[in-house]
């Protein structure tokens, strides 16, 4: 779904970084210079009431318009040309309560006070039909600093957006979550932020238990190393099933690299590439380990689920030493997830599994095998 948010201010930056494939306007060269820095971000430059500059980001094409300067005469100009061509989604910002009149007569999707709650809104713009039950319902992640925790926020994030599973934050600090719990306000997302004294790996093990999955920062994992003197990855799997995610960035899985094995992590490897498929529409690429009759039901079982719900799903071909040729396809960065299974017979020879966690350049997400 291709959105454009006009206005850089507050609302707009938080709104521009948590809507995937979204394109924000400014004309404040500050502010856009704010905004073009964000990783994954398109601003534009520019008046959003000018219809060129509109255009120039796409207006033709958009399935939606938000639209949340401070102005209520700029939001009616700007909410008057989407309407024009023929935005069919229209949200205005409306400060003064006395403009409803006006801004009701443009038949708009939705017109917002500041006071108005807009998540529920927003979400379904992102992901129509979120009522839909989805198997990961809680999702955690554990809170070392406010840098160390920006990746895993912002992917944690996305995934509940997408899924409106609840988000649980740990931490040992308050003071670290300040700006995290603003967007989760500003999103009304189901959430809960847990301030435990004390050992921190505790503290998330204490949380780990209902979670169905984690989500880690890579410096956060390191954290975790320097105290346990071992991986955190490691000892999580030893204690839970849960699915870890190494987060690496926050754009949507355009592509998946699924690796699959005969272990007991198969059935959830695929139910979760088959989830992300459907709701990232994602080519899911399967690069097969160890062959076997399960392997290939499983393969032809994601093949029929991505006819159905509409996502690509390929099979890799390889020659040579399967460690070798793994490691190559995860550092080539072509694949914004790798799905890994823990404790495969195949791969996790001399901890090639650890050194794949550590050093890939994008998300990794390990399941228990």
């Amino acid at each position: 779904m291709r959105i454009i948010i006009v206005g850089g201010g507050r609302t707009g930056y938080h709104l521009v970084k948590h809507i995937p494939r979204s394109v924000i306007i400014e004309k404040n060269p500050d502010k856009f210079e704010r905004l073009n820095s964000l990783v994954g971000v398109k601003a534009v430059l520019g008046d959003g009431a000018d219809e060129k500059v509109l255009l120039s980001a796409g207006l033709e094409d958009a399935d939606a318009v938000i639209i949340v300067t401070a102005d209520d005469q700029i939001n009616y100009t700007v909410a008057s040309i989407a309407k024009k061509y023929g935005v069919r989604n229209i949200i205005a910002r409306m400060e003064n309560p006395d403009n409803e009149t006006r801004f009701s007569s443009l038949n708009l999707s939705a017109i917002l006070c500041p006071t108005t709650v807009v998540a529920e809104y927003i979400k379904e713009l992102i992901h129509p039909g979120a009522e839909k039950e989805f198997f990961i319902k809680k999702i955690l992640v554990p809170i070392v600093s406010p840098d160390t925790m920006a990746k895993a926020f912002e992917e944690a994030l996305q995934l509940s957006l997408k899924t409106d599973a609840q988000l649980i934050l740990v931490g040992n600090k308050k003071e670290y979550v300040g700006e995290e719990r603003k967007v989760l306000s500003l999103l009304d997302l189901p959430a809960s932020i847990e301030i435990e004294e004390g050992d921190l790996t505790e503290a998330v093990e204490k949380h780990a238990k209902g979670a169905d999955l984690i989500v880690v920062d890579p410096e956060e994992m390191n954290y975790f190393e320097k105290i346990l003197k071992k991986s955190i990855i490691k000892r999580l799997l030893e204690r839970f099933d849960t699915p870890i995610l190494v987060s690496r960035h926050f754009k949507p899985y355009t592509r998946i690299l699924l690796l699959a094995d005969s272990s007991k992590a198969l059935s959830v490897s695929f139910k979760i590439a088959r989830l992300f498929g459907e709701i990232f529409r994602s080519q899911i690429d399967i690069m097969v380990l160890e062959g076997s009759e399960e392997i290939e039901n499983a393969r032809q079982g994601l093949r029929d689920e991505g006819i159905v719900h509409d996502f690509k799903v390929e099979n890799i071909s390889f020659e040579g030493n399967v460690n070798i040729e793994t490691v190559k396809l995860v550092k080539s960065g072509d694949y914004d997830l790798t799905i890994l299974p823990w404790g495969s017979p195949t791969l996790l020879k001399d901890d090639l599994g650890d050194s794949i966690v550590h050093n890939a350049p994008k998300s990794i997400l390990v399941v228990k095998g």
